[in-house]
């Protein structure tokens, strides 16, 4: 995804919201100065922070250090996603459901320590059958697992099915806002205009008469 291009987009939203309760208050409007790589950095913040104090090597303490968090290829070639952080009760969970009792004991720090030896067991772990057969077992022990799903899987899961995420309108699918409102629903009730659909009426309600649309038309104008 274009993370860079979406996180302005989402700050952008949110400093606009802000000019605006803002000038309920003061009277006042605001300029916003938003750079895209500030936006993208912004979400690396607690990383660099840490970089800047530390001096420590890019992976810690970012949780892809961790053995147990990451991304697992399985028999049948699917990847499986495991979150376990520093819970305890996951990490013990999962190792008992394996069959890996004598691992369960680790403590993080024992665990970060042992990280190459401890990756390449989960690798080899996983890798001995198919992704839907480690769901089923682990997900109902409250495992933080799941299936990476590809983007023609996403609209028939039960979450996006339950959640209505997927919008069809005048044949135009769109993905619904993530948010919900008491107040009602912000669901597009259309799909997305023609090119020129509202054209002259937007020309007319800026004031243009039948025949000044008609001749920028002829002029060629409208495009």
């Amino acid at each position: 995804m274009l993370i860079a291009d979406v996180s302005a987009g989402l700050y952008a939203a949110i400093s606009v919201l802000a000019a605006i309760a803002g000038r309920g208050v003061s009277g006042r409007g605001a300029f916003i100065d938003l750079s895209m790589l500030d936006a993208v950095a912004a979400l690396l913040g607690s990383e660099i922070g840490h970089a800047a104090v530390t001096g420590a090597p890019g992976l810690e303490p970012n949780v892809t250090v961790l053995p147990h968090y990451g991304l697992f290829q399985c028999a049948d070639g699917r990847w499986l996603s495991l979150g376990i952080v520093h819970e305890e009760r996951f990490w013990q969970s999962f190792c008992r459901a394996v069959g890996r009792s004598d691992l369960a004991g680790l403590s993080l720090v024992e665990r970060i320590e042992r990280r190459s030896e401890l990756r390449q067991t989960l690798d080899a772990l996983f890798a001995t059958a198919p992704a839907a057969a480690w769901e089923q077992q682990l997900a109902p022990l409250d495992v933080p697992i799941a299936i990476v799903a590809d983007l023609q899987e996403l609209p028939a899961s039960s979450h996006f099915v339950e959640r209505e995420l997927l919008c069809d309108r005048d044949g135009f699918k769109c993905v619904a806002l993530p948010m919900r409102f008491s107040t009602g629903s912000i669901a597009p009730i259309a799909g997305p205009p023609a090119l020129g659909e509202h054209r002259d009426a937007i020309l007319a309600e800026i004031g243009l008469g039948a025949a000044e649309i008609e001749l920028l038309r002829r002029d060629g104008a409208l495009g």
